[in-house]
């Protein structure tokens, strides 16, 4: 993994790939000297405009350098405030969830499926700090 300044982009081609969607392939030079080929879904993303930061993977093949943007690592509770998996959310969404699935089954009733959620989700951080 590498990271450096963009210093130049140059849309190549675009290829429609056979399974459905357009790839847009773009040459791009680093500060570092690195330079290479990447494929984005979009024709002109900001991530790609000349002094934007990349975080990439260099990989050289017979066609050319093969450039790859690293994605972070999935972290739940590391995502942006009010993103898709902010905070607690997914804690409770799944703790409804088991509870409606547990209703549905004929497990518990159906008043009981938010106190049942609610004992899940503590139980859940108790769980999430002992193993921390």
């Amino acid at each position: 993994m590498t990271k450096s300044k963009i210093t130049r982009t140059v849309f190549r081609e675009a290829w429609n790939n056979p399974k459905g969607g357009v790839i847009y392939y773009h040459d791009i030079e680093l500060e570092n000297g690195d330079k290479g080929q990447i494929g984005t879904k979009t024709q002109d993303p900001a991530k790609l405009n000349p002094g934007q930061m990349l975080d990439y993977t260099l990989t050289t093949t017979e066609r050319g350098n093969k450039i790859k943007v690293n994605q972070p690592p999935f972290q739940p509770g590391n995502q942006k405030p009010g993103g898709k998996y902010s905070g607690i959310g997914p804690t409770v969404g799944a703790a409804v969830n088991n509870a409606v699935a547990m209703f549905i089954a004929g497990k518990i009733a159906k008043e009981k499926i938010f106190p049942t959620a609610d004992w899940l989700v503590k139980h859940t951080l108790e769980l999430q700090k002992k193993y921390e």
